[in-house]
């Protein structure tokens, strides 16, 4: 049906619908094939973050400080001009809750006489 000229290239395709049959297929198969492309990657991201909280899981659990805390430790870090560790800070809440913050307000108050 083609001319001899013609023969053996692959862009000419029959006068019957072939054309737009093909184009189908194809765009079909490149669907397919990027779908599948897509499902593996998610299936590797998601046995990575499986991974990731598996291993989470098995470390021991953190050391957890309220915002206080924190807040506490940078603002005497910045005022007496030192790196303070932040177990003397939770030492210092907790003598400060036993013996009240009254008692360490006379100290600094006594302190600031002499």
């Amino acid at each position: 049906m083609t001319k001899n000229s013609n023969h053996g290239r692959d862009d000419i395709l029959c006068p019957f619908g072939c054309r737009q049959n093909n184009k189908k297929v194809k765009a079909r198969k490149r669907s397919k094939d990027r779908n599948l492309r897509n499902k593996e990657k998610k299936r590797k991201l998601n046995k990575a973050r499986s991974e990731n909280a598996t291993t989470s899981t098995k470390l021991p659990p953190t050391f957890k400080v309220d915002p206080f805390t924190l807040y506490l430790q940078l603002t005497l870090a910045s005022i007496l001009k030192t790196k303070i560790q932040i177990d003397e800070i939770i030492d210092f809440q907790d003598k400060v809750r036993s013996r009240g913050l009254s008692f360490y307000l006379k100290l600094v108050h006594h302190a600031g006489d002499g």
